[in-house]
């Protein structure tokens, strides 16, 4: 995880949205020492404005369209999306999706001819597949909080 201390010197172009599973998400631009940056994303719906200084949290140096979160410099505050904490009823309706429909591929996989049996098992793999994507996504959001929390303690004892 990469984290990264900015000034947004100017924002423009905010806009809280939300992703077909729901999880909300801010997509806006800034100007920093500079450059501008058109299109930055972080999770979750946060308060951009020009002005704020933060240390950034992103997969990577320059990743701006996944923001996991930051720390407001001058509030001492955390802020990030939902991370896996809020994502229990994704859970279990991934959970629920395998608990009805693994028995029936299971069982009647000697009546089924071969182009059905793989039908029913991609049925399965393909939710797998992205459920674990969406869960993934969901614990670098939950990792970053940590992560940040834990810079912002040190600073407090330190200060």
């Amino acid at each position: 995880m990469y984290l990264e201390t900015i000034t947004f010197d100017r924002v423009f172009s905010v806009v809280h949205q939300r992703t077909k599973d729901g999880s909300k998400y801010t997509a806006f631009g800034f100007e920093t020492g500079g450059r501008k940056i058109y299109e930055a994303r972080v999770h979750g719906h946060p308060e951009v404005t020009s002005g704020l200084r933060v240390t950034l949290a992103m997969p990577q140096p320059g990743r701006w369209t996944n923001i996991y979160g930051w720390i407001n410099l001058a509030e001492k505050k955390v802020f990030t999306g939902e991370g896996i904490e809020g994502q229990l009823g994704s859970a279990l309706i991934l959970l629920a999706h395998f608990a009805l429909f693994a028995p029936l591929v299971i069982l009647n996989w000697p009546y089924m001819g071969k182009e059905k049996w793989l039908i029913g098992f991609f049925s399965l793999l393909v939710p797998a597949i992205v459920g674990t994507a969406f869960f993934l996504s969901k614990l670098r959001v939950s990792q970053a909080r940590r992560l940040l929390n834990t810079m912002l303690a040190e600073s407090k004892n330190a200060a």
